[in-house]
């Protein structure tokens, strides 16, 4: 054991009481024993002495590959740090580089955007002078989109002004031209217009300024047709200004020649705004909203609803 005292085992052994023979007999035991196991050692030491002259040439080869590949990993180690300082530097510039190009890259593209929408005044101008009235919408409704995106430029915000000017601008010619169905139906003209406010989600509020424009064009036209014959019938020297007169009175100035011809073309005039109103009611038969999956009870709700409208409209009109 760790804790073996062997001076002390010999003495513990050792009888009582002690004799001088006795000692020097176990002296001379113990040094036999001692020659023994020395020459044994020594035995061994000369057998393994070419396997430790060996191992020593082994361990001192070692220290020199040690030593060689200590002197290696300390000029790695150094020129690992000039390399990482080098390499650090130089990704951070390319890094850096890079951010600022697609920074460059995204300004340029906004750029050109608003560029886009400054110019879209012209490009609305041409699409409704063309009577492409769902195009120049669709535009319009692109751009203030855009304009909400790019909202965090100064520019901007003038400009959503402008378009949204634009946008009621284009909403009074869109009326203009919805006016213009009363009198002279046409089936390309009128889809477009129906489409146009379809984009801009006023499908029935189209339907209620048609028959607004239908109970004016009647009114008008009624008013106009007399109006000319009336005047046939002032003498020159009668200085009443027909044209502020009622209709009722605007009539009882007629003469009886003048009657005949003025009640015709006002037949033929008032039988045009009829057609037209027929013509309007068929077309919405034959065009009918398609079911939306997304929204389909609010797609029936508009249908029935202009449906309806019109059919109120025809004895209102009649």
């Amino acid at each position: 054991s760790d804790g073996f005292d062997p001076s002390l085992f010999e003495l513990q052994k050792l009888p009582d009481p002690i004799s001088k023979d006795y000692i020097q007999e176990n002296r001379q035991r113990i040094l036999k024993e001692l020659t023994v196991v020395s020459k044994k050692v020594f035995q061994l030491i000369l057998e393994k002495q070419s396997s430790y002259t060996g191992e020593i040439q082994r361990i001192r080869t070692i220290e020199d590959q040690l030593k060689a590949a200590l002197f290696v990993c300390h000029e790695s180690r150094g020129d690992l740090a000039v390399a990482k300082t080098q390499f650090t530097t130089k990704s951070l510039g390319i890094l850096a580089n890079y951010r600022k190009r697609q920074v460059a890259m995204t300004l340029l593209k906004s750029l050109r955007t608003i560029n886009t929408l400054q110019k879209t005044e012209i490009r609305l101008q041409e699409l409704l002078s063309e009577d492409d009235y769902p195009g120049a919408i669709q535009l319009l409704l692109e751009c203030q989109e855009a304009a909400r995106i790019y909202s965090h430029f100064h520019c901007i915000s003038a400009l959503s002004k402008k378009l949204q000017e634009t946008l009621e601008n284009a909403e009074e010619q869109l009326d203009m031209a919805l006016s213009k169905v009363c009198t002279h139906f046409d089936e390309r003209h009128y889809a477009k217009l129906q489409r146009a406010y379809e984009l801009l989600g006023k499908t029935q509020t189209c339907v209620d300024q048609l028959l607004m424009h239908y109970a004016s064009a009647i009114h008008n036209t009624a008013f106009n047709t007399v109006h000319g014959f009336a005047e046939l019938c002032r003498v020159n020297d009668q200085p009443i200004n027909l044209q502020k007169k009622q209709y009722q009175d605007l009539c009882s100035c007629l003469t009886q020649d003048i009657f005949i011809p003025c009640l015709v073309d006002l037949c033929k005039a008032l039988w045009e705004i009829l057609l037209s109103y027929h013509k309007l009611i068929h077309w919405h038969k034959q065009n009918q909203l398609p079911a939306s999956a997304d929204e389909p009870m609010l797609i029936s709700s508009e249908t029935d609803y202009v449906n309806q409208k019109l059919a109120n409209g025809c004895g209102k009109i009649w």
